[in-house]
């Protein structure tokens, strides 16, 4: 995995792991708990979820912003989206609010495993 990307929860099938961040290569803010975005949105979603250690978020840093790329258990995806998509429309909320605050961009794509 690059340098520019920020992984959390347990490695994804097609990266490498990160023993852990440094200072310099950290690209997501950290909030008023000083939590990054990224932690947040692992323990937010693993919440929703029955298969809570199944959660996988990776950071890809993009010109305003980070896009966070999420994947949970397939038995989890339904509940992820939600009816008509009513969770990621408003975990995406979230984000933007997040952004607001941060003054960055946060996008969400949610990926089938």
């Amino acid at each position: 995995m690059s340098a520019e990307q920020e992984h959390y929860g347990e490695p994804m099938a097609e990266t490498e792991s990160v023993e852990g961040t440094s200072a310099a290569s950290e690209s997501v803010e950290s909030g008023a708990d000083g939590e990054p975005v990224g932690q947040s949105l692992t323990r937010l979603i693993s919440l929703l979820v029955d298969h809570p250690k199944a959660v996988r978020v990776n950071a890809r840093p993009n010109r305003s912003g980070e896009l966070f790329r999420v994947r949970v258990d397939s038995g989890d995806l339904g509940q992820l989206i939600g009816r008509q998509g009513s969770t990621a429309r408003a975990l995406r909320t979230l984000l933007d609010a997040r952004g607001a605050r941060d003054g960055r961009r946060y996008g969400l794509e949610i990926l089938e495993s």
